[in-house]
This record gives structure tokens, sequence and C-alpha cells, in this order.
């Protein structure tokens, strides 16, 4: 089937007393392919933070500013917003893998010393 998508529908006969039929369309949902993000926190003006996810490339995906009081919840609805085609596994340049299970987590608390680091 590859990257195609299958359309099926199955027809069940009604429990009714009727002797209507119910189409039921087991197409599956589109799934949007996974991107893995490298999230750079830094701290931004007064009170925000600047963030920018980058691509396992050194592509930039997007870049945004966010309050110090964020969450990585509120943050993944932000960059759904703004990469509407992907679904994002953010990691930290450390290499942790951020997970739903953090999402009240601040995202103050993963700020960079310096991204990016000086040139020698």
């Amino acid at each position: 089937v590859g990257a195609s998508i299958v359309h099926e529908r199955s027809r069940c006969a009604s429990a009714s007393a009727t002797s209507e039929d119910i189409t039921i369309d087991l197409t599956p949902a589109q799934i949007s392919p996974v991107r893995v993000a490298t999230l750079h926190i830094l701290r931004g003006g007064v009170g925000n933070l600047s963030i920018t996810c980058i691509s396992p490339g050194g592509t930039e995906l997007t870049s945004v500013e966010m309050q110090l009081t964020s969450t990585l919840k509120e943050l993944c609805l932000v960059l759904s917003e703004n990469l509407p085609d992907f679904r994002l596994q953010l990691v930290l340049p450390s290499g942790k893998l951020l997970t739903a299970s953090e999402g009240e987590e601040l995202l103050s608390s993963w700020v960079e010393a310096e991204w990016p680091p000086p040139v020698a």
C-alpha cells in the first residue's frame, strides 16, 4: 500500500427490526509525519524566553517568544500552530527527550547558558 491511503467501508446488518444496513467508514485518519526538533531556550526580553526549534540537519524550523511562566504544554500548542504539518518530537540540546508527562514543566527550567555557543 505504501504512502497511499486505503479506504475501506464495511456494511453491518442493523440490530433493529428493520432491514436497514449501516455503512461504517474504516478509513484510517491521516497522521502527520513526526519531525524531531531540538529546543534552544534562552532568556529574551524582560519576563520572556526566546525559543528556537532546530531540525537535526541544523535548519531553523521556527522561533517563538514565550513568557517565563509558560509550560511545555503551552509551547506545544504554539508550535502546532506554527508547524501544522508535523507532529514534533522535542529534545533538548543535551539529548533529553521531552515527553507529554513533562507538559506542566516550566520552560524556564531548561534555559541554556548561551546559544549558539561562541566561536573559538
